[in-house]
């Protein structure tokens, strides 16, 4: 028989096996799997008439797709005895079998054409397949397995066996194929066996499904023989427990109520009387929302109205009653719905347990949980700024570091910091947080009621506070003033002014927190003064009151880049007290002491804010003359030299002579940057101003 007819034949076996199982599980009652089955056949059937269509369309369609409908039929087949044995899928591997048969399918047709390799490669893959469904059938076997199971092991055996033989003939023994359809007459016999074998198989999958229905039958009956036995004991225990639940209900330990569908008590136990403060007489007959809180009314009517129409049958709820003496009594509701036998609703059973005293316990628990967290927010905050504040580089920037961290330490109260200055008794506003802290900018510290008496100062009572002047207005709210001194010197104050809603006890906390903030700021602020005095030692020269030589080194190029750059001009001067060796070796160290210190506080006062004159060293004082050009530089230094010359010093009542200078002076050149040979120029001119007889102001390019 030609292969052709035998494909037609098989396609019409197909097709009618593609039929009988379709009408079986439409029909009838199937299990899980068999769909798949049916999907499986109707794979089958697709694949042939496209393999029968060849000639007619693409390769792809007659070939690849054909072969793996084929493929997946057995998959499918897998998959759906797999579900029916109620065992595990394997999706991932069934996908990659598929996605692997394609590929190398569409190898061997259009890259490496062979229809051997096609017939070996197809008969490895689906004896793959039905040695893994063989596993699945013969192993852990269930109690309804039975002939059909057997049918269609031995279809599955017969079947692999025929796949592999057919594999190996078209591998081994068969020359190369050309046509398919044209093949020897052992492929014919194969693929005829093959045809007999998917009817067996379609026939077993049938028998399988009929006899699990037979078994489940059976099951079934067994269990209403149960069911009849067990409704037996059951009426005759009935008597026996409707009076062990009377007694169970009269005498628990919590609250039982029965309850009708119109929320009413029918029935209160004495425990469920004790809870609410009523007789059992006065309760039953009344409304449970009688008794409810207002905010908790709808709980009951909603649960009854879920459970009438059936969507739910239990459930366990909070709510809370107003006692007969006024307090809330917070109780937890297990309730239940009973029915009658034709599965009427006729009341709900419920359980309640007074959780009034746990309710309390978790509040103060919560509150304490809340207390904590904010605690360590608050020190995580305070460590931060201690952190930010060690590493700023002057007071403006701790100012800014605090008013940034207040927000996080304070949240919603808001306050201010002010600090002292550096001369008289004014407090300036330095940082400040929220809208409500009222300080005014500037205030003297007789003002504020903190300092007058030496110690925190904390207000209750606003309106009826008398004590500071320092608010722009009547303070609203209360308020802490920590006032922040070391060793009796005043550094500031620390003022906070509490949220309108805070209770005594945050109050008291707020306390403890703005001092403990306080102590760090206070230490802020004292180390920075200790920090400014320290700089102020580094960069000044004690005796004169002027910058040392090392400020000049760190200053001059500095000042030299910022005049390239902006185009200003720029002089230096050097400044030598004439014969000041001879004056100290006639009138003492002291008396030139004097004399330097002399000179040095009359620069400092005459020079001007961008100017900078330094103790270059010995008597040699230098001046930086910043956006003065050499007329204007030789037109003060001559007014300077001068002004010098006027000044009378006395020593222990002794009049000194006049002091005379010696002034040098040079220019910057355009695009200078290097110091030192301005100081050099600068040297040279006084060098010469002091040998043309002293007293005398030298320009270096005159």
């Amino acid at each position: 028989m030609e292969l052709t007819t035998l494909l037609i034949a098989g396609l019409a076996i197909s097709v009618a096996t593609n039929i009988g199982m379709a009408t079986v599980f439409f029909t009838r009652r199937t299990y899980p799997g068999f769909g798949y089955w049916v999907l499986g056949t109707f794979c089958r059937t697709l694949g042939g008439i496209l393999m029968l269509s060849r000639g007619e369309l693409s390769p792809w369609l007659t070939v690849v797709l054909a072969n793996v409908l084929l493929l997946a039929d057995l998959t499918l087949y897998l998959r759906g005895l797999q579900l029916f044995r109620d065992r595990p899928t394997h999706r991932l591997a069934e996908l990659g079998l598929l996605l692997s048969f394609a590929t190398l399918l569409a190898w061997f047709t259009f890259v490496a054409p062979s229809i051997n390799a096609r017939i070996v490669l197809f008969g490895v893959y689906s004896s793959v397949v039905q040695l893994w469904a063989l596993r699945v059938l013969m192993t852990q076997r269930p109690d309804y397995f039975g002939s059909g199971d057997r049918l269609q092991a031995f279809t599955i055996g017969i079947l692999t066996l025929t796949e592999l033989t057919r594999a190996v003939y078209s591998g081994v023994v068969a020359a190369p194929i050309a046509d398919f359809l044209a093949a020897s007459p052992p492929h014919g016999a194969l693929i005829l066996w093959g045809i007999m074998a998917v009817l067996l198989l379609a026939l077993s999958q049938i028998i399988m499904n009929a006899q699990r229905i037979e078994y489940d039958y059976l099951l079934a009956q067994r269990r209403l023989e149960d069911d009849i036995a067990g409704r037996e004991r059951a009426a005759a225990a009935l008597s026996e427990s409707e009076t062990r639940f009377r007694l169970a209900f009269d005498n628990a330990n919590t609250g039982m109520v029965l309850v009708d569908l119109q929320a009413r008590f029918l029935k209160v136990n004495d425990r469920m009387s004790e809870i609410l403060g009523y007789t059992n007489a006065e309760l039953e007959g009344m409304s449970v929302n009688a008794l409810t809180l207002p905010e908790d009314a709808a709980v009951s009517p909603g649960f009854i109205a879920r459970a009438v129409r059936g969507e739910t049958e239990n459930a366990t709820f909070e709510k809370r009653y107003r006692h007969r003496l006024g307090h809330v009594v917070h109780g937890q509701v297990s309730s239940s719905l009973v029915r009658d036998s034709r599965g009427q609703p006729l009341y709900f059973i419920s359980q309640v347990q007074d959780i009034t005293e746990r309710r309390h316990a978790e509040e103060a628990l919560r509150r304490s949980l809340r207390d904590l967290q904010r605690h360590d927010a608050q020190m995580v905050a305070l460590n931060r700024m201690n952190e930010r504040l060690l590493s700023c580089e002057g007071r403006a920037a701790a100012y800014e570091i605090f008013a940034d961290s207040a927000v996080s330490l304070f949240g919603s109260h808001g306050g201010g910091l002010v600090v002292a200055h550096e001369q008289g008794e004014a407090l300036a506003l330095v940082a400040s947080w929220g809208a409500c802290h009222g300080l005014r900018p500037h205030f003297p510290a007789r003002d504020c009621a903190a300092f007058r008496q030496g110690g925190i100062f904390a207000v209750a009572d606003p309106h009826g506070c008398r004590g500071c002047n320092r608010f722009q207005g009547p303070p609203e709210s209360r308020y802490l003033c920590v006032p922040l001194a070391i060793k009796d010197q005043p550094l500031g104050l620390l003022q906070i002014v509490a949220a309108d809603t805070l209770c005594d006890g945050g109050f008291a906390e707020l306390r403890t927190l703005a001092m403990t903030v306080g102590e760090s700021i206070k230490l802020t602020l004292s180390n920075l003064a200790l920090r400014e005095a320290l700089r102020e030692q580094a960069i000044r020269d004690g005796l004169t009151g002027l910058f040392n030589r090392r400020y000049l080194e760190e200053t001059l190029p500095r000042e030299l880049a910022r005049c390239n750059r902006v185009g200003e001009p720029l002089t230096v001067a050097m400044l030598d007290l004439d014969h000041f060796k001879r004056f100290n070796d006639t009138y003492g160290h002291e008396a030139g002491d004097l004399a330097l210190s002399a000179v040095g506080h009359f620069l400092g006062g005459w020079v001007r804010g961008s100017d900078i004159v330094c103790r270059y060293g010995g008597e040699e004082l230098m001046l930086i003359l910043p956006g003065t050009t050499p007329d204007d530089a030789r037109r003060r230094l001559e007014a300077l030299r001068s002004a010098v010359m006027e000044m009378r010093l006395q020593c222990h009542g002794l009049d000194l002579p006049g002091i005379t200078v010696s002034i040098g002076s040079a220019v910057a050149d355009p695009h200078e940057l290097e110091a030192t040979d301005l100081i050099r120029r600068a040297d040279l001119a006084l060098y010469r101003a002091k040998a043309q007889g002293r007293n005398r102001v030298v320009d270096f390019g005159a």
